[in-house]
Formats: C-alpha cells, sequence, structure tokens
C-alpha cells in the first residue's frame, strides 16, 4: 500500500492509504483541480478546490506560493506516475531545508533584553 497526506484546513495531516499504484485523479472526484510540481528531483501532485468561500488553509508548502482554501491532498510519484509513499514524516524532512548546526548561533541571537 503507498501513502498520500490530506491537510485540513486547521493544518492536521492525515496519512491515507491506498493500493492504487498508479496515480490516476478519477479516483479523486471530490477534487477539481490538480497542479504538478517538480521540487528537488521530486515530483507533487497537489489536488485542491478553488472555493474562495471556504476557510483559507493554514498548511504552508515550501513549493507551492499560491493560496490554498478548503482541504487539499499531497501525492509524491515518480516520472511513470507510480504512487510513492508520502508519510508526514518524509513531508516534515521535505519542508525542513534549513539546517543549521547551533554553532552558526550567536548569543546575541536569543538576547531577549531588547
Amino acid at each position: 500500500m503507498k501513502t498520500y497526506l490530506h491537510f485540513s484546513t486547521e493544518g492536521e495531516v492525515t496519512e491515507i492509504k491506498t493500493n492504487d499504484k498508479l496515480f490516476n485523479s478519477d479516483s479523486y472526484k471530490d477534487y477539481t483541480y490538480i497542479e504538478n510540481i517538480t521540487h528537488n528531483s521530486n515530483n507533487f501532485i497537489i489536488l485542491f478546490n478553488k472555493n474562495t468561500n471556504e476557510k483559507k488553509n493554514i498548511t504552508s508548502l515550501p513549493f507551492y506560493n499560491k493560496e490554498l482554501f478548503g482541504n487539499f491532498i499531497l501525492f509524491i510519484i515518480d516520472n511513470q506516475n507510480n504512487i510513492k509513499s508520502l508519510t508526514e514524516n518524509k513531508f516534515l524532512k521535505f519542508i525542513n531545508v534549513s539546517k543549521k548546526n547551533i554553532n552558526d548561533y550567536s548569543s546575541d541571537d536569543f538576547n531577549l533584553s531588547d
């Protein structure tokens, strides 16, 4: 089974399992829009609706700079449209792009007296 992620408007992330091996948008009729995004040699698919009457989704994707309203789902696929598993932990590794060592900070960065 492969895993994809569902993002609620409140920022809750749910892992959903699928038996599908190939991505087919017809299997997800609740979502009317699809965007394919390549980021750091990964192919993501976002399924969403463009209903601005719905609540704005608070989730921010580092590779997508448009606003999303309502819930959306996120897949990762290979070049042949095969679904790859995307868990919450894998997603967190994708968005954790800034890796700073504690040595990169000075004590002035933590001065709260100002």
